[in-house]
Formats: C-alpha cells, structure tokens, sequence
C-alpha cells in the first residue's frame, strides 16, 4: 500500500498542473492497488470518496468551503475529506488519516502563504500527506 501515496501525489500534481480530472479520478488507481494488495471489493468506492473528497471539498477562493469559512478553514477541511476518502480501505484509520490530512493541508497552506513552498511542491505535499498513512498501514 506504499505506493499510493507517490500514485496520490502525482495524480494531485497533474490534476492542479495539466489535467483536472487526474485529481478527480485519483480513486481510480488507488482502487486497483487495493485490489492486487488484497483488500476487499467495497474498496470500488475509493472512486466516488475520491472524486467527492476532491471536487466538493476543494479549496479555491470559488468554492463553497471558502465562502463559508475562509480560506484556510476551507484548506483544512479539504484535507480531513481527503483522509476519509480513504475509508473504503482503511476503515476506522481513515479518521486517523482525516486528521493528518487537515493537519497537514493547514501546514502546506502555511507554507504557501510565507512563501516558502510553492506548486508544483504544494501539490505533490497535498497528494503524499493526504494518504500518507498507506504507508504504515
């Protein structure tokens, strides 16, 4: 289960960089992996998590999280819906996942916002720290 976080990042830097529903349709090659590691069926639904957790829980300044909360709220949240995105897999970890995801959302974004680390690093960040708990688990 390693390798999804690298599959993570790189699906979230081509979808912020060149090609959007890369980052919609990252579900789709962290289901195969589950598939050939072994994990159940059900692990099918990573693709609609996935495509839920990074299309309606996105953070751009359009989006309705950002409206609502802000801009940094909405990073957060975006980052703890991308951890659950991963319930079909890691069952009661993805909260576990959800929280590391917030948190480290909010630290990319405090990064981003001094300046200190930018895209293409934010994304890959982004992509790795969200389901960054695969590679214990």
């Amino acid at each position: 289960m390693w390798i999804i976080p690298i599959v993570s990042a790189i699906c979230y830097l081509v979808g912020g960089q060149w090609w959007k529903p890369a980052r919609w349709f990252m579900g789709v090659p962290i289901f195969i992996i589950a598939i050939i590691t072994g994990h159940a069926w059900y692990s099918i639904f990573c693709v609609a998590t996935y495509w839920i957790a990074t299309s309606a829980f996105s953070y751009g300044d359009k989006m309705w999280t950002s409206k609502i909360f802000g801009r940094w709220i909405s990073m957060v949240l975006s980052g703890i819906a991308f951890g659950l995105a991963s319930a079909p897999i890691l069952g009661y970890w993805s909260i576990a996942q959800a929280i590391l995801g917030g948190i480290g959302f909010g630290i990319l974004k405090w990064f981003d916002d001094t300046e200190r680390l930018k895209n293409p690093w934010q994304e890959l960040g982004r992509g790795f720290f969200g389901t960054i708990l695969f590679l214990i688990i």
